[in-house]
């Protein structure tokens, strides 16, 4: 069987920051993707990034399958979803695992830990899009987009 190529006149190009990962919602599975970052601070000379907006992406362009009851419930679940990740606290570094302690790091970060990537390093305990991205990290070369996020506090005086 032979692969066909999808013409660039039929998608959509954005730029993103990262992938959060893909949900479930009455429609279908949507991506969602990390649209906006600010850069909050640095650590160890290692960037740490506050996520500003995002954007939820349904794999199916129409909801011409669903009944106006799924029509409501499918927009009512990604306003929720739209208004969860709107609230703030979500950070990442792509470079610096932020997911665990900077005396762990030192103490296990062995030479094969820091080639891993990041999502692979991440301690699952603090990471708040894991099952999100437990479909994607399946694609090969997806773990270039794939960021582990944390949802808490990071300040710098």
């Amino acid at each position: 069987s032979r692969k066909q190529r999808v013409p660039i006149a039929d998608t959509d190009i954005k730029f993103i920051y990262g992938i959060l990962g893909t949900i479930k919602l009455v429609s279908g599975y949507a991506l969602i993707v990390i649209t906006k970052a600010s850069l909050i601070g640095q650590i160890s000379n290692q960037n740490i990034w506050t996520i500003q907006d995002t954007e939820i992406i349904p794999y199916k362009k129409t909801t011409l399958h669903l009944t106006e009851k799924q029509i409501r419930y499918n927009r009512m679940f990604t306003d929720m979803l739209t208004h969860v990740l709107s609230i703030g606290g979500f950070y990442y570094s792509t470079t610096l695992d932020i997911s665990r302690t900077f005396q762990w790091l030192q103490e296990n970060a062995v030479p094969l830990f820091k080639t891993r990537s990041m999502i692979d390093r991440a301690s699952e305990r603090f990471v708040w899009n894991g099952h999100l991205l437990s479909q994607i990290r399946q694609v090969p070369g997806a773990e270039r987009y794939t960021l582990p996020v944390i949802h808490g506090f990071i300040g710098q005086n």
